[in-house]
């Protein structure tokens, strides 16, 4: 019975271990799971340098918008091709080690080993091209997998906004392997009676041929509108994913729409065609809340989408001023003072106040059901000094244009005069008549450039004048001394009296002691 029971538990494991490890198979390897394209410079040969910017535009647009592509859906016939390609490769690795391990049983015949270790060499070097050419078959028999909708990139040069040049004709497949990429996008700007011309080709690798062109024709007003549009249409065929349709309606029905930042309607957009993947969609009303969300369209779907934007609570601001003054919200204008606004409650509004004598006020006031009142004030007068100023400019350029005019002119009726005078030459009243009108134009001439001369001169003093009178001193006066409190509270005395000479004092008698005299000390 132990033997039984121990073969029991060894048969139990045995299963066991079959049913978790040895019952595992690893997932066959996908292959090729990422398309690069890479966008190369704009041509734009024969065009004049202030067109030949517009090239530049032209691929950065492009490359921005490729840049948001995430997947590409591939054809039968591109699958296939790669399908070949990765199946063609293992084959021929697989060859390769079976012609490798032939070479090597060859090789045996000239090492000149003995009979028993040629014979021990042969049958291991027989066993393993038996499993060489299995596992050939079993390439031949399983074809790869290839991945069906690939991540699709641009190169690293591209997603750094730098292109570089188209190849040469003929040299398309080889530009792809030097590049590393499943294909290329050349465009080429032209013009064509003042208007541009934009031809664009993508080279695919599978295909080795361009499999898709498309031209648009704009002028330089409209290259946005354009290049938005041709970029949405080499998305399409890039990504090889058929548009989606998105509605948008909204309540109330004047809200603005935007999708992807474009203006698509009020209240209801009209069918909006996009290519599949998220959609930011956006919504917009006065004194409504607003609305934003990023929506995922699917390809040959119609998504539709209701919004309600929630209401706003409503409170009055009552603006008034001391003179009737025309008020402006911001730069519209919404009627006269006395005037109340209705907005959003705590909405801060930028108000401006203007009287019919030019006096106006700006302000900023927050919707808080109040009142409030606006002082406008005159402007400012212009400095004298900057009119004066003005003046005097004014003054110089009249005068040097009208004196080399009186100077031409001056010269001309000299020559009429010459030629007028001229022994030989045939006097007529025409020519005289044409003489004097000169004549009375130089005089006119020069008496408006002197107008001028002296008017010049006015000025130029005028505005001396008012500039030394109007400017601020250099060194600011000196302030006056100090003086205390009690020293500016005290009259000034009168001037004190001369003082009389003290009366000699009587001269001492000698020799009385403790007095001073010339005898004292004797």
């Amino acid at each position: 019975m132990t033997g039984r029971n121990a073969a029991a538990v060894w048969v139990f494991f045995l299963a066991v271990y079959t049913l978790c490890a040895g019952g595992k198979t690893e997932a066959p390897p996908v292959y090729n799971d990422t398309w690069t394209l890479c966008v190369t410079e704009t041509v734009t040969a024969g065009l004049p340098p202030s067109r030949a910017a517009v090239g530049s535009i032209t691929q950065m647009s492009i490359v921005r918008s490729l840049a948001a592509v995430d997947r590409r859906a591939r054809l039968s016939a591109e699958e296939t091709y790669y399908r070949n390609q990765v199946w063609f490769a293992a084959r021929k690795e697989a060859a390769k080690k079976i012609a490798d391990k032939q070479n090597q049983r060859d090789a045996l015949l000239y090492q000149g080993n003995k009979a028993w270790k040629y014979q021990k060499e042969i049958k291991k070097i027989d066993a393993e091209l038996i499993g060489l050419r299995e596992a050939l078959a079993k390439v031949d028999a399983d074809a790869p997998l290839i991945e069906s909708a690939p991540r699709f990139t641009l190169t690293a040069d591209n997603l750094a906004y730098r292109v570089p040049a188209p190849p040469a004709p003929g040299k398309e497949y080889s530009f792809c392997k030097q590049q590393n990429v499943d294909g290329f996008l050349v465009s080429r700007l032209t013009e064509f009676h003042e208007r541009l011309v934009l031809d664009v080709k993508l080279y695919s690798l599978f295909a080795r041929s361009y499999n898709y062109e498309d031209t648009v024709i704009f002028s330089t007003e409209n290259i946005e509108d354009a290049l938005l549009e041709l970029c949405d249409r080499i998305i399409e065929h890039v990504s090889q994913s058929p548009p989606a349709g998105l509605i948008v309606t909204t309540e109330p029905d004047n809200a603005l729409i935007t999708v992807n930042g474009r203006f698509a309607g009020r209240g209801e957009s009209e069918l909006v065609e996009r290519n599949a993947g998220p959609a930011a969609v956006e919504v917009f009303a006065d004194n409504y809340g607003s609305y934003s969300e990023t929506v995922e369209l699917t390809g040959k779907e119609l998504t539709e989408l209701s919004v309600r934007l929630p209401p706003l609570p409503i409170a009055g601001i009552t603006v008034n001023t001391d003179e009737p003054a025309a008020l402006y919200r911001g730069a519209l204008y919404i009627g006269e003072t006395p005037f109340t606004l209705s907005a959003p409650l705590d909405a801060r509004i930028p108000l401006m106040a203007e009287t019919r004598d030019k006096k106006s006020a700006s302000t900023a006031v927050i919707v808080d059901n109040s009142a409030i009142t606006i002082k406008p004030i005159k402007p400012p007068e212009e400095n004298v000094v900057d009119k004066a100023r003005r003046g005097f400019y004014g003054a110089w350029g009249r005068f040097w244009i009208a004196l080399p005019l009186a100077l031409v002119l001056n010269g001309m009726y000299a020559s009429y005069v010459n030629a007028y005078n001229m022994p030989a030459a045939v006097r007529t009243e025409e020519e005289y008549n044409t003489a004097q009108t000169y004549r009375y134009v130089t005089i006119g001439a020069g008496i408006a450039a002197g107008a001028f001369g002296i008017e010049f001169a006015v000025r130029l003093v005028y505005y001396v004048y008012v500039s030394n009178k109007e400017r601020s001193p250099l060194v600011p006066p000196a302030a006056p001394e100090a003086v205390s409190a009690s020293q500016a509270e005290i009259e000034p005395a009168a001037p004190p009296e001369p003082e009389t000479p003290p009366e000699t004092p009587p001269t001492p008698e000698y020799g009385v002691a403790g007095e001073t005299g010339k005898g004292a000390g004797q």
